[in-house]
């Protein structure tokens, strides 16, 4: 009926079978200009917390977040210095109202 409960992307997400969630940042940062991808995120955040309620309940998971880009994953230091530098300063402008 359209509840973000029964939506495909969080039935994926809550399932026992997610090990984690990539996201994939451009040097603008698009996906933080999109409600899905933040809501994607959101998810994540909060099943690796432990605070998500999926179909079945509470779940817990020990699962990844991973922010990757074209040089690498920026959160294992593997992206570039260069591309590291101007996400942080596209994310010090970036407005979630």
């Amino acid at each position: 009926n359209g509840h973000w409960e029964r939506s495909s992307f969080y039935l994926a997400l809550m399932d026992a079978g997610c090990q984690g969630t990539c996201m994939i940042l451009d040097e603008n940062l698009h996906p933080f200009g999109r409600s899905w991808c933040l809501f994607e995120l959101l998810m994540s955040i909060m099943k690796r917390e432990g605070a998500a309620v999926g179909v079945h309940g509470m779940l817990s998971s020990t699962s990844e977040i991973l922010f990757c880009t074209s040089s690498g994953i920026l959160n294992r230091g593997e992206a570039s210095v260069e591309v590291s530098l101007n996400i942080g300063r596209r994310a010090s402008h970036v407005r979630l109202e």
